[in-house]
């Protein structure tokens, strides 16, 4: 028992049938530390798949040039990737466990709105202004899918589409200036 307790699971302690109650005992004992080490390596095996996927999900958000966020249903920011702490201004800065309308309160009021729908997919323009930049981002929440909806987890999607407004602006007024 002491062996067990200190995390060996390779005990095994011996049967005698002569024992009677003991035997009984010894035997259901052994039963025992066999069920722990199963359901240890299960634990153990899962643990690894969870750190796996969890790497995955890293790589894959490092990867990408849009800024991705994961809010919890209380509305804190869990997960967030490189490019989002750098539209954000939040850079350097540890926002992970913070509140998404505190960190940028104009992602944080779109994110409200998306949350008091019943859509699993809102989508709107916010501006921003950080770093003496006007900044026009389109805001894409995406509702974790399967859970119940006052339990779910949500994604927030960021790009950055201020020079292709001011593209748009541009070939307008050009456009504008020829027709004139």
């Amino acid at each position: 028992a002491d062996d067990v307790a200190l995390g060996n699971l390779d005990v095994e302690v011996p049967v005698r049938r002569s024992d009677g109650d003991v035997a009984s005992l010894s035997g259901t004992f052994n039963n025992m530390i066999q069920q722990l080490k199963s359901q240890r390596n299960e634990l153990m095996s899962a643990k690894d798949q969870i750190d796996e996927r969890r790497r995955f999900s890293e790589a894959v958000l490092g990867g990408v040039s849009a800024g991705v966020i994961g809010v919890d249903p209380d509305g804190l920011i869990s997960i967030i990737n490189r490019p989002a702490e750098q539209l954000m201004a939040a850079a350097g800065q540890t926002v992970t466990g913070q509140k998404l309308n505190v960190i940028a309160p104009e992602i944080g009021a779109v994110f409200e709105r998306a949350r008091g729908t019943a859509r699993s997919v809102y989508i709107e323009q916010a501006a921003i202004h950080r770093k003496g930049l006007d900044r026009t981002l389109n805001v894409k929440i995406t509702m974790e899918e399967g859970s119940s909806r006052a339990h779910h987890s949500y994604v927030v999607t960021l790009d950055d589409i201020t020079d292709l407004m001011t593209a748009q602006r541009t070939s307008a007024w050009a456009d504008i200036a020829r027709r004139i």
